[in-house]
Parts: C-alpha cells; structure tokens; sequence
C-alpha cells in the first residue's frame, strides 16, 4: 500500500497540517504511527472506513481528536486534530466528500475527497463546478483546501495522460478565488519530485493544498 502525505506549516499558529488516503484501510495506513512519529496537529484523511465514534477511540489514547463523514458506500473522509487545538466545529458539507473545519482565529479548512477514474469524470466536473463552488460562495473567509482532488491542473503535475487528467471546473475556481498551490508556492522551479503512483496507474500529484491569498505570506 502506497500512502501520500502533503504538509504545509504556517508560521502563525506553529501549524502543521497534513493530508493523508489511507485507502480504504482498516489499519488507517499507519496513521496511529505517524502521529506519535510526526506529532501533526492536524490531518485530513481520504477514503476512511471507520465512524467517528470508532476513529475518535482509536487516536484519542494519543491526544487526538477525530470526526468522519462516511457515503452510503461506508467510504469518506475524516478530521483527526490535536486535542488542544481550538477547533470550534466540524462539519459536514457533503457526507463523504467535504468536511469544514472551523477553528478559533477565523482559520477554515476544507477537507476534500473528490470522485475518482475516468468513469467519473463528469461527477467530478460537478463537485468542483457546482458543489465546492457553492460552499466556497458562501464563506466570507475563505478556508484552506486539502485533500484527495483525484485530478491534475499542470502537466507537472503527471506523468502522462494530463489531457484526461486534468480538471477545468477545478482550474476556473482555483483562478475565480485567487488559490495558490502550496508546493509550487515553497518549491516552483522543482517538478516531478512529489509524484506517486497506485500500482497500474501512472504518477499523479492528486494531494494537494491550496492557500487563499490571505495565508499565502504565512506559508
């Protein structure tokens, strides 16, 4: 099993924000590891199995706490932040796929988990065109987006087939909303090194964190 990890720290909070696809793991991928490894404060997770009430036990031995949102597939996502971390709400803006974490300081985070393949490509195109642009309409602050968006916006950013990769929707709103990519941001001039790939299918940076303008100078 492959796992990808994006982290982004900003300066302001001493904030170390990751984001991890378990893939579907009932171990969560070494998940309970990494947080006595790399002490996060807080993590995003794709493709989680587990309820809430079940992930909350698991981590909290460790000072975490932890919310899922799960589809009718029992597959989603989930938030596991430190226990002393000021976090006023999880919520759940479309079960499976969208998590709002708000925290004391006007800090939002959107924890994202995009439909995946070929095969749903058109789903995909309505997620970022309709229903994250809805929600992002509606926050006066702008949150930080991290997770899973199971598409690419530069061909950088894989190995092949960047033509059914790629993601207009996604490529309007990242421009409507003056998103920064956060690795491009820390590292432009150095591509291919944050490539993975899941055995049978070419190298993709799918996890990805996106800044509003407002933290863009904090990273």
């Amino acid at each position: 099993m492959i796992l990808f990890i994006t982290k982004i720290i900003i300066f302001k909070m001493v904030f170390k924000l990751y984001t991890l696809n378990v893939n579907n793991s009932t171990l969560l991928g070494g998940l309970l590891d990494f947080l006595i490894r790399d002490k996060p404060d807080l993590v995003c997770l794709q493709e989680v199995c587990q309820l809430t009430e079940e992930l909350d036990t698991l981590v909290s031995r460790y000072g975490y706490r932890a919310v899922s949102s799960l589809m009718d597939n029992n597959l989603g996502i989930a938030t596991v932040y430190r226990d002393s971390l000021p976090v006023l709400e999880v919520l759940p803006l479309e079960p499976g796929r969208l998590q709002l974490i708000r925290l004391q300081g006007d800090l939002n985070i959107l924890n994202l988990y995009a439909p995946s393949g070929n095969n749903n490509i058109q789903q995909r195109n309505i997620f970022y065109g309709e229903t994250v642009l809805r929600n992002l309409r509606l926050r006066g602050n702008l949150p930080i987006l991290i997770g899973d968006f199971n598409c690419v916006l530069d061909r950088s950013d894989t190995m092949e087939n960047f033509n059914a990769k790629k993601c207009a929707p996604l490529a309007d709103l990242i421009n409507l909303f003056s998103y920064s990519d956060a690795l491009r941001v820390l590292h432009p001039r150095k591509l291919g090194m944050w490539t993975f790939s899941r055995p049978g299918i070419s190298a993709s940076r799918l996890d990805r964190v996106y800044l509003p303008d407002s933290l863009r100078d904090q990273l």
